[in-house]
């Protein structure tokens, strides 16, 4: 299986200049993919800019005072397709056809929610593969993987994927848990012997919105409920209050709280 030629095209753009930095976020509410490519600056060494053409492809192109360039596409994928063939695709840059498919698996969870699973090291022995094809000699081999280990830092892929939740992942989870990255840097393709990447990403990610209200139970410590009933409640029960009943309501992702006093026997809503 091999990956989508606009990223394999980036991956022999690397061998020859060491300096990308590609990122492909992926909104899983809109389905729209955007695709940006960070190209170092000129240093004068021979070797391709795959920025160069970026706005005759139909990408964004914003150039930065260190000289560097941030190539940026946006294009569409289908989640449908995805569950229907089992792995993540999107339709190609400069194209309408859907990509070859990414070493990503996807599978249904549960209703609204998707498993993604990541093979990181199918997708570093393609890009590897591309990079030191089998007829290179050994010692050129040898040479480059030497050279780009020097110049390579902190570059890599980050593939990143948001929706309503994540529930799940062992990938790079953002503040807001909505959006989880999956991060293989250039060293674990050039040098995948020593790879720091996991051999699997996983995700499970809810895509649809949380039901619009429902009632989930909560628990609390003592002091919380101490905290809670001196601060929220006291002098709103009356005298002779038995027990105070407290549930969490969730309406479009709000949650507020709801309570009951019980006086003879009776709850009665405050």
């Amino acid at each position: 299986m091999k990956m989508p030629k606009l990223l394999l095209s980036l991956v022999c753009a690397l061998a020859l200049s060491g300096c990308i930095d590609v990122s492909l976020d992926f909104d899983l509410k809109s389905e729209q993919l955007d695709i940006r490519t960070l190209q170092g600056a000129d240093t004068g060494k021979p070797g391709p800019n795959p920025n160069k053409n970026c706005e005759q492809q139909g990408g964004s192109l914003t150039s930065h005072a260190d000289g560097s360039t941030v190539c940026h596409h946006v294009t569409q994928f289908s989640i449908d397709t995805w569950l229907q063939e089992g792995k993540v695709s999107f339709i190609d840059i400069g194209s309408t056809e859907k990509s070859k498919p990414m070493p990503i698996d996807v599978e249904t969870e549960d209703k609204g929610v998707i498993k993604l699973t990541l093979d990181v090291n199918t997708f570093i022995s393609e890009f590897n593969e591309d990079m030191f094809p089998p007829d290179m000699p050994a010692e050129m081999q040898q040479a480059m993987i030497k050279s780009l280990k020097e110049e390579v830092g902190s570059e890599g892929f980050h593939i990143a994927f948001t929706g309503e939740q994540v529930k799940d992942t062992n990938g790079s989870l953002s503040n807001n848990g909505k959006t989880v990255t999956f991060n293989i840097p250039m060293l674990d393709i050039i040098d995948p012997a020593n790879k720091q990447s996991p051999d699997t990403y996983t995700a499970v990610i809810r895509v649809d919105e949380m039901p619009e209200k429902l009632l989930a139970p909560v628990t609390f410590s003592d002091s919380e409920v101490r905290k809670f009933i001196s601060s929220e409640l006291d002098g709103k029960l009356p005298v002779g209050w038995q027990a105070v009943v407290v549930t969490a309501e969730i309406a479009e992702n709000k949650v507020s709280m709801v309570s009951d006093y019980i006086i003879n026997d009776t709850a009665h809503r405050l």
